[in-house]
């Protein structure tokens, strides 16, 4: 059983020591801003040297991406919107869980939250939104644009799909603002 002890912002994180430990790995991290720095350490379960390998750099990693954030001005710090939606695929017409990340004007998709790597990229402008509704899959919308690949998603629920169209409408003054319920 895990016990949440706390929250830490990784924006202005470093890892300062990696040890193995009996049955996992350990990271000391130093977080925090100019006038107060926590140093803690985070203790994590690894079955093996890989998967060990990939939990270190799946944290660097985050940390690197916080830290290249928190150079910016507020506005890039963190995604207007993410999480999972279910994408129909352009070819198969089949269906499959994607993580999605909208920032600005450009919507990334990945296989999962864990992969860093996007396997797509949606420029918003000159895309509209349409609420579609089907016999097989609901709170699903459309987007489509001139000339432009048209992508069918799908939420788990009603109030995620409105989150979705209104953060992706909201998310860049680029975006055509239509937005139509069928």
């Amino acid at each position: 059983q895990y016990h949440c002890l706390g929250y830490i912002s990784l924006a202005e994180a470093s890892v300062i020591d990696e040890k193995s430990v009996e049955g996992g790995f350990s990271l000391w991290v130093s977080a925090g801003g100019k006038e107060k720095v926590s140093v803690i350490q985070l203790q994590m379960v690894a079955p093996s040297p890989d998967a060990k390998a990939h939990w270190v750099g799946l944290l660097r990693k985050f940390i690197g991406i916080q830290n290249a954030r928190s150079s910016h001005d507020e506005s890039t710090q963190a995604p207007s919107k993410s999480g999972y939606l279910t994408k129909q695929g352009h070819i198969r017409k089949n269906w499959k869980l994607r993580w999605f990340i909208l920032e600005k004007d450009t919507m990334c998709y990945y296989p999962s939250h864990t992969d860093s790597k996007p396997i797509g990229e949606i420029k918003l402008p000159g895309y509209t939104l349409e609420r579609v509704e089907s016999d097989t899959r609901e709170h699903t919308f459309r987007m489509f644009g001139s000339g432009k690949k048209e992508f069918f998603l799908s939420a788990g629920t009603e109030a995620e799909c409105v989150e979705w169209m209104e953060s992706i409408v909201e998310g860049t003054s680029a975006l055509s603002s239509n937005v139509h319920a069928k």
